[in-house]
């Protein structure tokens, strides 16, 4: 699981499913195999990173990770 910048949650399981700061449900990204875990990186921090059972996706996102540090 990981938090973005505007305090959104993004869980795996069945993809990865994206909750606002209140608990509702925001956003769901399809993956092709069960996701395992999820995080942010790249240079600007704005690509999500997606790790399944075989293989690790991408997804360019629109805000960055939380807390990051300057």
């Amino acid at each position: 699981m990981t938090i973005d910048a505007e305090k959104n949650l993004y869980l795996t399981g069945n993809g990865v499913t994206v909750f606002d700061k209140l608990g509702k449900q925001i956003d769901h990204v399809d993956v092709p195999e069960r996701a395992a875990n999820v995080c942010f990186g790249g240079k600007d921090h704005k690509t999500l990173f997606i790790t399944a059972n075989k293989s690790l996706y991408s997804i360019r996102m629109r805000v960055p990770a939380a807390n990051l540090s300057k």
